[in-house]
């Protein structure tokens, strides 16, 4: 058992296990085998992945989907208007390029919630105590897509029941759809 045998063996499993990768200008990129030019973008830089439009692999136009080879010069082609695709996932190589998608898309997600505004009123409605008007106007409200935050009967008479609709709104046009087709079937109602 020599110990040079040992490293010989070593290394050749290493080179088994990896591709060495250059960028234009001449640095080593180590992927693991079966690696992506996606891989590659997100091993120099996570905005060049998060913008990688195209590529060159040895000069040549490529796939960003091309399996890389040891020794690939790989240029990565990148526009400031692309973001990265959740279909790269299963063809990425490296944790690190999974792990940017998935961050760039989440971060894309908290920014889109943040960015809608939502609105809180409460309307007041006297409904005919008769079966399925509650349920009709529960219906309208989910159609005209807006949410109920709060129920609460307030008030009752022989042939009516009054009640407060706490509604969160997220499209001012869809409540004002909603108004008008209230007003439209007759229903009592106040915005308080």
């Amino acid at each position: 058992e020599n110990p040079e045998d040992f490293f010989e063996y070593t290394k050749l499993q290493m080179f088994q296990e990896n591709v060495f990768c250059f960028t234009p200008k001449g640095s080593v990129i180590k992927l693991p085998k079966d690696a992506t030019p996606i891989d590659f973008a997100y091993a120099v830089h996570t905005k060049i992945g998060d913008n990688a439009i195209g590529c060159e692999i040895n000069g040549k136009s490529s796939e960003l989907q091309s399996i890389l080879r040891n020794g690939d010069v790989v240029k990565i082609v990148t526009s400031k208007n692309k973001s990265p695709s959740l279909h790269w996932i299963p063809i990425t190589k490296t944790g690190k390029a999974r792990s940017a998608i998935r961050k760039y898309w989440h971060a894309k997600g908290e920014e889109k919630a943040k960015s809608i505004k939502r609105y809180n009123t409460t309307l007041w409605m006297s409904l005919p105590d008769k079966p399925g008007k509650l349920g009709a106007v529960t219906t309208l409200i989910g159609e005209h897509k807006l949410n109920i935050s709060n129920l609460e009967m307030v008030g009752k008479n022989p042939s009516y029941i009054n009640f407060k609709f706490r509604l969160i709104i997220t499209n001012l046009k869809n409540f004002t759809n909603f108004i008008a087709e209230l007003k439209q079937k007759g229903i009592k109602f106040k915005i308080i």
